[in-house]
């Protein structure tokens, strides 16, 4: 690729602040399709609706706002969605959600807790996970 840049810097402060400070530079031969996937590196795009609705189906709890999760689940990083289906899926068989407080899914999100959802050691491994699909 002919796009030079730091892109630790660029994530850390962002495109415009790579621009300025000189971390981002182009090439002179270099096409905009080779500058648009180095942007597209550094700024992945928001989650599609499809994708959102593949998760909202997996979670249990309908009753929050699903335009408010949207929003939400949408700012996301890549890798921290594509981690969600697997921690939803952990998270349903802990203690707390198979005794039925499933918070909304809004609520699930903005506490992060896809991070704890791997560290929780309350788990009732009886309850098999197709009984929530």
């Amino acid at each position: 690729m002919k796009i030079e840049l730091d892109l630790e810097f660029a994530k850390d402060n962002g495109l415009e602040m790579a621009i300025r400070f000189g971390y981002l530079k182009a090439n002179p031969k270099s096409t905009k399709k080779e500058i648009s996937d180095a942007l597209d590196f550094i700024f992945p795009k928001p989650a599609n609706k499809d994708e959102f609705e593949t998760v909202w189906k997996l979670y249990p709890n309908k009753k929050g706002s699903k335009s408010k999760a949207f929003a939400k689940y949408r700012k996301l990083k890549k890798e921290i969605r594509e981690i969600i289906p697997s921690a939803i899926k952990r998270e349903m068989r802990t203690q707390q959600w198979s005794n039925g407080y499933i918070p909304h899914f809004t609520t699930w999100l903005n506490g992060s807790r896809w991070e704890t959802a791997f560290e929780n050691p309350g788990f009732k491994t009886e309850i098999p996970l197709d009984a929530y699909c």
